[in-house]
C-alpha cells in the first residue's frame, strides 16, 4: 500500500523548502514529493497517511568514514585471556619509548592496536554492532567503513542500512605488497558476488605510512580496471608529515611494533601533496580522510587532482588539536566534501549531526551542511542514483525531526537525533529508539 508522509516541512534536495507537503512512499522507493498544492490534487482514501505536523522530513544522512569495529575500546575490560595477551604486547611497548609528556598519535594508535588485540571475535562483533546501532539512532541510513575483517561485511550486507565497505589493507614491502594484493583481490571478489542491493566494497589501502608503494600501484591498477573507489587516511598527523619528510619519525616505532621492517618513503623531502602526486592513482576514484595538516597551498594544489574529502572535524581537534578550513575545503572542493564521524576511539561520539553543527558553526550555510550530509557523500560513493535526496524513484531513505512551535526548517541542526529514521521505506527508529535489528 501506498503511505504519504505529511509534515510542516520537507527538504528534499539543495536549497529546496516544501512547506505542507508530503512524501509519497510505496514499499522501498520515493513515488513522488508533493506540494501542499500537489496534496490537494490525491484521492487520500488511496494511500495510508502518517501525519507528522509540525516536523521536518530531510534525506538520510550519509557516514563518509568510520571504524566501527572500534566502539567499545578502552570502555569494556578483556576477557582473561585477552588480559595475558595484553601483558605480553605491553610488555613489548615498553621497548618503544614514548618521549614527551602528551600522548603522541603514533602512541595513541598502538594502543589502540592492543586493545583491539586483546579481544575475541564475539568482542569485536560486539563493539561494531554497538556503533552500528549508535549511527542509526543519529540519522546514518548509508555508512563509509573501513575494516579490514570479513565478519563485518556479513553483518552490514544483511542490514537494512546501506553501507560503502573499504577493506584496508597494509604492507610493509614489495614482497608484503604482492601477497596481501593477492589476498585483498580474492577476498574482494569474493565478497562482492555477494553483495546485495545495499551494499557496495571498496578498498583501503590505510595510509602511505602503511602501506608500500608497490601495493598503492597494483591497488590503483586494479581500482581504474574495475571501477572501485579507494579510501585512505591523509595528512592526519605531525608524525606522518616528517615520516614523509625525512623518513624519521615516531612512525618509526609503530612499525617496529607491528612487525614492519621493511617500510621508508618511497621520496623524501616532500610536503605531503607533493608525495601523494608521486603516486600513479586515478584521484578522481580517491576519497581522502582528515587531511587537517594540509597548509593552504597543499590543499589548493590538492583539489587540482579532483579527490574528494571525508571531513572528520571533531575527531580532527579531539586527537590533533586542529582541523581544516571547511569553508575553504567547500570552495575548492564544491561538491567533492562529506562528513564522517571516524571510530569513538577518536571522537565523543558517532553522531553525524554533530559534525555537521560543528561545520554549521563555522559558518557555512545550513543547505551546504546539508549536502554534505546527504547528496555530496553520495556522489562522491557513486549512489546518488539510489539515495542523497528526496526524488522520485530513489529509495525512501529519510528522517524526521520534530519541532517546537517557534522551530521552524532551519532548526533541524540544532536536534540531538531525529526522531524517526526510514531506510528504503522500513522504519528502523521510532521515537528515537531502534525499532528494528539492523545488527
Amino acid at each position: 500500500m501506498k503511505t504519504l508522509f505529511k509534515a510542516k516541512w520537507i527538504l528534499p534536495k539543495g536549497n529546496v523548502v516544501i512547506e505542507n507537503g508530503g512524501l509519497l512512499v510505496e514499499n522501498n522507493l520515493i513515488l513522488d514529493v508533493l506540494t501542499s498544492k500537489g496534496l490537494e490534487t490525491l484521492e487520500l482514501k488511496d494511500f495510508q497517511i502518517k501525519d507528522y505536523g509540525n516536523s521536518i522530513i530531510t534525506p538520510g544522512f550519509i557516514n563518509l568514514h568510520t571504524h566501527l569495529q572500534y566502539t567499545e575500546i578502552g570502555k569494556k575490560k578483556s576477557k582473561k585471556l585477552g588480559n595475558r595477551l595484553k601483558r605480553l604486547i605491553l610488555k613489548f611497548k615498553k621497548l618503544i619509548i614514548f618521549k614527551g609528556k602528551q600522548k603522541s598519535f603514533t602512541s595513541w594508535i598502538v594502543d589502540l592496536i592492543i586493545e583491539y588485540l586483546c579481544w575475541s571475535a564475539e568482542e569485536r562483533i560486539e563493539s561494531f554492532k554497538s556503533g552500528l546501532n549508535k549511527i542509526l539512532l543519529s540519522g546514518t541510513t548509508c555508512v563509509a567503513q573501513l575494516s579490514a575483517e570479513e565478519m563485518y561485511f556479513e553483518i552490514l550486507n544483511s542490514s537494512p542500512i546501506k553501507s560503502y565497505i573499504f577493506f584496508e589493507t597494509y604492507a610493509d614491502s614489495e614482497k608484503s605488497a604482492e601477497e596481501n594484493f593477492i589476498k585483498l583481490k580474492e577476498k574482494y571478489e569474493k565478497l562482492n558476488k555477494k553483495c546485495l542491493k545495499s551494499t557496495y566494497l571498496g578498498i583501503s589501502p590505510h595510509s602511505f605510512y602503511n602501506a608500500h608503494k608497490k601495493l598503492w600501484e597494483k591497488i590503483s591498477q586494479y581500482a581504474s580496471q574495475n571501477n572501485i573507489l579507494i579510501h585512505a587516511h591523509f595528512a592526519e598527523s605531525q608524525e606522518e608529515l616528517d615520516w614523509i619528510k625525512t623518513g624519521v619519525s615516531e612512525i618509526n616505532k609503530l612499525h617496529k611494533f607491528v612487525g614492519f621492517n621493511h617500510l621508508i618513503p618511497s621520496e623524501t623531502g616532500l610536503d605531503p601533496v607533493s608525495y601523494l602526486k608521486t603516486f600513479d592513482l586515478a584521484y578522481k576514484n580517491v576519497i581522502l580522510a582528515h587531511i587537517n595538516q594540509l597548509k593552504d597551498e597543499e590543499i589548493n594544489e590538492l583539489a587540482t587532482l579532483q579527490t574528494s574529502i571525508a571531513h572528520c572535524p571533531r575527531s580532527n581537534l579531539l586527537l590533533h588539536k586542529k582541523t581544516v578550513d571547511i569553508n575553504k575545503l567547500i570552495k575548492l572542493f564544491p561538491s567533492s566534501v562529506g562528513l564522517g564521524t571516524d571510530s569513538l576511539y577518536s571522537n565523543y561520539d558517532l553522531n553525524i549531526i554533530n559534525e555537521a553543527r560543528n561545520v554549521f558553526n563555522s559558518g557555512v550555510d545550513l543547505f551546504t551542511v546539508l549536502d554534505m550530509l546527504t547528496i555530496n557523500s553520495a556522489k562522491i560513493l557513486g549512489i546518488e542514483d539510489f539515495t542523497g535526496s528526496l526524488e522520485k524513484e530513489k529509495d525512501a531513505d529519510f528522517l524526521i525531526f520534530k519541532l517546537e512551535e517557534n522551530e521552524d526548517f532551519n532548526d533541524f541542526i540544532k536536534k540531538e537525533f531525529p526522531d524517526h529514521v526510514f531506510i528504503t521505506g522500513l522504519q528502523v527508529v521510532k521515537d528515537k529508539k531502534l525499532v528494528l535489528d539492523c545488527s
